[in-house]
């Protein structure tokens, strides 16, 4: 099978309530008001609309109940190939808030059962996880997170609300061929110190991620035996992101959603490469292609 030529995002058909516009026709406000002012640094949400947000009826946005995110890829013969399938759910509480998300795939992240609080002026007060506790600071946007398996990040953002700095450590893990038990193997557990910086310059996104596997071991067999070697191992990966600030991503801007460019942005191409102690290992090269309803929704 070819590799994989483009990561393509959908968004099923599938809405509930969808808001209206005030009908009141009786009477027509003569207030002229100012049109809002977008940031060219942020996305424009007006023509082209996110599909999740967390009070879509305020709006008069539709509101979601399913996305579907998948990989697509070809095979020898040039047919599509599905796979990654990813469904998240939501659901919306009495006043038509955004409570609870679910998602059904192997690979999670916070938003795989994420649910939500809020106070009586609607504001986001909490956002929680059964496998994963987030901090936010006083504009809602998440500062921190750790989780029960030893992951903790901490979440650092420009003026204007855009990701500029991740650090922390997460575990890793490694299967060591030792050739001195019965089945050869065993597991070593040590812990990764990572740290993602992002630049934004015009439509791009540069981003490096260092990561040291702290106590890394490679093991070489000899005449004589096995030998372990110890040391740290520097993993770097670089990301060009090219993307379009006058349509919206799938999720809103809101403050919740920023840890993640993601959800939040819409992208147009990415460019990616890792290195391991200084050798080239991977490039890749993704497209994306997002879907818009009459309506200008994602």
């Amino acid at each position: 099978m070819k590799k994989i030529a483009a990561l393509i995002l959908f968004i099923t058909t599938t809405f509930f309530v969808s808001c209206s516009s005030n009908e009141d026709s009786g009477k027509q406000d003569p207030t002229t008001t100012t049109p809002e002012v977008v940031d060219p640094r942020l996305p424009n949400q007006k023509l082209f609309r996110p599909a999740v947000k967390l009070f879509p009826k305020k709006e008069n946005f539709k509101s979601i109940i399913q996305t579907i995110i998948a990989t697509i890829s070809q095979d020898d013969l040039g047919n599509e190939v599905k796979k990654d399938v990813t469904e998240i759910s939501f659901s919306y509480d009495s006043k038509g808030r955004l409570s609870a998300m679910d998602k059904k795939s192997n690979w999670v992240d916070f938003f795989s059962a994420a649910k939500f609080q809020y106070n009586n002026a609607d504001e986001l007060i909490n956002a929680t996880n059964p496998n994963e506790t987030v901090e936010l600071n006083s504009k809602g946007y998440i500062k921190k997170k750790t989780d029960q398996n030893g992951t903790l990040l901490n979440l650092y953002y420009d003026e204007i609300g855009r990701l500029i700095k991740q650090e922390g450590v997460y575990p890793y893990s490694q299967l060591l061929l030792t050739y001195n038990t019965d089945d050869n193997y065993e597991t070593h557990y040590g812990q990764t110190e990572t740290k993602t910086t992002y630049s934004y310059v015009g439509d791009k996104i540069f981003i490096e991620t260092i990561d040291n596997q702290k106590g890394y071991i490679t093991v070489t067999r000899t005449d004589n035996g096995t030998i372990k070697n110890i040391k740290d191992r520097i993993t770097k990966t670089t990301d060009e992101v090219t993307v379009d600030y006058n349509k919206a991503g799938i999720y809103s801007s809101e403050p919740i959603f920023r840890y993640d460019f993601i959800k939040w942005l819409h992208l147009k191409e990415w460019k990616m490469k890792t290195e391991i102690e200084g050798g080239v290992t991977t490039m890749y090269k993704y497209g994306f292609d997002y879907n818009y309803d009459k309506d200008g929704d994602t």
